[in-house]
């Protein structure tokens, strides 16, 4: 069964190369061009395509704003991002938008039909170096990140910030740890500063923020 295709790209001689690396192959027939977001939408639906090719960079909105609108009017329909640049912004986005793969526009005709075929099939096709770039970006962004406030504490630090926390005095912390409330003070000091916190109030709001004590447990002070 021939494939109906849809292409949208601004720049026409791209389009007629695509038309016919597409058409290379009697199992694709592109049955559309489109040169923005909207007559791209509107032709992709009104053409009952199989497949819709999308420019990342399509004109007054782009090429994932463009399968986003597809998708919400045909669910069914596939739609493959083409994009000039390696960008893991724009997969990770793309991806989140319901398309069903992405190439660059530098590919091979034989990466083209190949990413062509798979998504067709009902696959997920990801340029090989666009998901390594994403994949490395995900690792640094980790690396990036600060460890946890929670791991920053002492096991009888973060104790003492609980019941802080619910609104016990250093009298009733102490009763509860069998300390001296000058050394629950010494606790409530560390915590204050290790947290950069300057009030109970947002010791307490920082305390249900990160699910050490729920919002039922708290006393008013």
């Amino acid at each position: 069964m021939t494939a109906r295709l849809v292409v949208a790209d601004s720049h026409w001689l791209i389009r007629c190369g695509l038309r016919a690396t597409l058409q290379s192959l009697a199992e694709h027939q592109v049955v559309g061009e489109a040169a923005d977001v909207a007559s791209s939408v509107t032709r992709s639906v009104e053409l009952a395509a199989d497949l819709t090719l999308l420019d990342v960079r399509l004109p007054v909105g782009g090429g994932i704003l463009a399968a986003r609108l597809i998708k919400a009017q045909r669910s069914q329909q596939k739609v493959l991002l083409l994009s000039n640049q390696d960008d893991a912004v724009s997969l990770r986005e793309a991806l989140g938008a319901g398309c069903d793969g992405c190439v660059r526009k530098d590919s091979s005709d034989r990466e083209l039909l190949e990413a062509v075929r798979c998504v067709l099939s009902g696959g997920v096709y990801l340029d090989a170096e666009m998901a390594r770039q994403m994949v490395l970006q995900d690792q640094q962004s980790e690396a990036a990140q600060p460890p946890g406030l929670l791991a920053l504490l002492t096991g009888r630090e973060l104790t003492v910030f609980r019941l802080i926390a619910e609104g016990r005095t250093n009298r009733g912390v102490g009763e509860s740890l069998h300390l001296s409330p000058k050394t629950v003070e010494k606790y409530r000091a560390s915590l204050m500063l290790k947290l950069k916190l300057q009030s109970a109030v947002e010791l307490r709001l920082l305390a249900l923020d990160l699910g050490v004590v729920q919002r039922a447990a708290l006393r008013v002070a």
